[in-house]
């Protein structure tokens, strides 16, 4: 038995009824999987920004 809640569209709908829709920041062997399930996915290329801050640049350069 599916449980029932309210979709944002606020009728009643079940759980088997819903699509699970996915925006994957990240890894995309994380959107393969989401997508081999059958759900709608978006694969996101993001990076964090090339400037670092002067101590968290000077900590990496001591370690490499």
């Amino acid at each position: 038995m599916s449980k029932s809640r309210k979709c944002c569209s606020g009728s009643q709908c079940t759980r088997s009824e819903e699509k699970l829709r996915v925006i994957n920041i990240g890894l995309s062997m994380f959107y393969d999987a989401i997508v081999l399930q059958g759900a709608k996915a978006v694969q996101l290329e993001w990076q964090p920004p090339a400037e670092l801050e002067k101590e968290i640049s000077d900590l990496l350069d001591d370690l490499l």
